[in-house]
């Protein structure tokens, strides 16, 4: 056998070995990195949270996938106004319980909650499903502010990360009770 060359030299302790009449070592590339993927769907497809009662979910169902990786290392979930606007509204929270070694942060200021830490898909899949979405005030102006976008984005353990993935929150204020009154 042909001992193998570097740059033109032998290449001396490497263990290498060439087929006999080869002159040249052919390496293979490996291709290019997947992103992962995020769809997001389920029913209700558009959940409603009722000012001044308990948090809803913002993502009742997420499905990852990640072509060349089982293992994610974060996500971002943020929440804003739909619509032109598109700002975040204060008071609008996104809530998370850390688990399986998912950690989350909140921004209070931004309304972005970053998920951090390895876990499989199926473990992020659930931690994200997991996210529910609470706000101290509704809409705007003839209720400009009323439905929410949150949008969602995870990142695989080689920080390649997914395009966005929508969904929608509707807030609305709770019903006022009416009250007639009858009498003689």
């Amino acid at each position: 056998a042909t001992a193998a060359r570097l740059n033109g030299q032998p290449s001396v302790g490497m263990g290498i070995q060439l087929a006999p009449g080869a002159n040249a070592l052919a390496v293979a590339k490996a291709a290019p990195s997947a992103a992962p993927t995020v769809t997001l769907s389920g029913s209700p497809s558009y959940p409603t949270f009722i000012l001044r009662k308990p948090a809803v979910s913002a993502l009742p169902s997420v499905i990852i996938t990640d072509s060349d990786s089982t293992t994610l290392s974060g996500a971002t979930v943020t929440v804003r106004a739909s619509g032109l606007l598109g700002t975040f509204v204060s008071g609008d929270k996104l809530n998370f319980a850390n688990g399986n070694g998912i950690l989350g942060s909140y921004n209070t200021g931004t309304g972005v909650l970053t998920l951090s830490g390895n876990a499989t898909l199926a473990q992020y899949e659930a931690a994200l499903e997991a996210v529910t979405f609470s706000a101290t005030q509704g809409g705007g102006l003839l209720g400009a502010l009323s439905d929410r976008t949150i949008v969602v984005s995870v990142t695989d353990e080689i920080s390649r990360t997914s395009d966005e993935a929508l969904a929608s929150v509707k807030v609305a204020n709770p019903v006022t009770p009416s009250v007639s009154l009858s009498g003689t």
